[in-house]
């Protein structure tokens, strides 16, 4: 529940998944990031990581994500460094990159 970190710190990012039907089943957990407001041109959301969750009917489980930091770095060219910019990034996690399937947060990075 972090809306700030600091550019050395990390989120722990955590979802639960219900199987709401009859049957044994299985979802690919998803984590895209987003990055509002960069002053380089970056995707629209970026995956980070996923987990493949085996579920009994009616068993829900949550998928747990760590995201440092220096995993969100763009590299500089010109001062020849990664660089982790202090803006808002949006967190996306769901079972595809449609936006229809996504559960979203924002968390900034602080000096």
């Amino acid at each position: 529940d972090k809306t700030k970190i600091g550019i050395s710190d990390a989120l722990l990012i955590t979802v639960s998944v219900t199987n709401t039907g009859n049957v044994y089943g299985e979802e690919i957990v998803q984590l895209y990031i987003g990055y509002r407001g960069s002053v380089v041109d970056r995707p629209e959301k970026e995956l980070k990581g996923f987990q493949k969750l085996n579920l009994e009917p009616g068993e829900s489980k949550s998928a747990v994500f760590h995201l440092s930091a220096d995993q969100l770095a763009y590299y500089d060219e010109q001062c020849s460094n990664f660089v982790i910019e202090p803006i808002t990034y949006t967190v996306h996690v769901g079972s595809s990159s449609r936006e229809e399937d996504l559960l979203h947060g924002e968390f900034s990075i602080v000096d």
